[in-house]
């Protein structure tokens, strides 16, 4: 795949995740569209836009909700390489900015790096 399509470990989390946002929001599509469809037959032309506004800002967030949720599960999240620097002595693996010495990854983390 070349790095395009990657789940993780928690495929079942992904799984719910598109359940708790999936059946909501077919849910409210169906009854807010049919509600608001048959109301907007008796409104006038301006309400009728307004409605229609709505509607397609409504489906605009959902395609957005899911196209980042679907960009997030799928994709990559890439790796940092080892560094190639030897390890300093304990007394001078912190830096007076803050940064720490990781010795797995053998490299300066910045300060309030974990």
């Amino acid at each position: 795949c070349n790095g395009r399509i990657m789940i993780g470990v928690n495929f079942y989390y992904f799984v719910f995740t598109n359940l708790l946002i999936w059946v909501p929001a077919i849910l409210y599509f169906i009854q807010l569209q049919s509600h608001l469809l048959k109301e907007s037959v008796t409104k006038s032309k301006y309400e009728r836009s307004t409605i229609m506004a709505f509607l397609l800002a409504s489906y605009f967030l959902f395609i957005i909700v899911l196209y980042y949720l679907y960009r997030a599960s799928f994709t990559d999240p890439g790796y940092l390489p080892r560094g190639t620097e030897i390890k300093p002595a304990p007394h001078q693996q912190l830096k007076p900015n803050g940064s720490k010495y990781c010795e797995t990854c053998r490299i300066w983390r910045p300060p309030r790096a974990k």
